[in-house]
């Protein structure tokens, strides 16, 4: 009986080690994807609970002179997890046929273990609030806020839209 060629036995010996390797090397990535989905959850969650209202605080005020309004949101949020955050904060004033009357937006990184300050300042004209009372105004305010990390790898996003009644 004839053996086999000698090449044939390696060959064949190289192809299971490269199939081996490709196993482990699934194997470890499914295991590393795992790790830092459940690292990147924690920290995000880590962050979120962090947020208090005092985190975000409104203040609204009329300038004497121009009677235009100012709306200004200061806040100073907490990163008590061990990642980086970087948070997108954009408010908007619409009015009642929801045409833009004010918008800004900013980001901001939130380093792990520390807070980082920022304001949004919108002034809103005069002759957009009917008789000067803010409280008669008829529009809606919009707020999108988005929390990333890991290089924007993970995060979440939420919408927020408060009318205030159609006649």
């Amino acid at each position: 009986m004839a053996k086999p060629h000698v090449w044939t036995s390696v060959t064949e010996w190289m192809c299971l080690e490269i199939k081996r390797a490709l196993k482990l090397s699934y194997r470890i990535l499914a295991i590393a994807t795992i790790v830092i989905f459940i690292t990147g959850f924690y920290n995000l969650i880590a962050f979120l609970a962090g947020l208090t209202s005092s985190s975000i605080a409104p203040t609204l005020s009329q300038d004497d002179i121009t009677g235009d309004w100012t709306l200004a949101f200061n806040g100073n949020p907490r990163n008590n997890g061990f990642l980086d955050v970087t948070v997108f904060l954009e408010i908007t004033i619409l009015d009642i046929n929801e045409h833009v009357i004010a918008t800004n937006s900013t980001t901001v990184l939130v380093r792990a273990g520390s807070s980082q300050p920022f304001s949004l300042i919108m002034r809103i004209p005069s002759d957009m609030v009917p008789g000067g009372k803010i409280e008669e105004a008829k529009g809606y305010f919009q707020m999108t806020m988005a929390v990333r990390e890991l290089g924007n790898l993970m995060g979440l996003s939420q919408n927020m839209r408060i009318g205030s009644g159609r006649t």
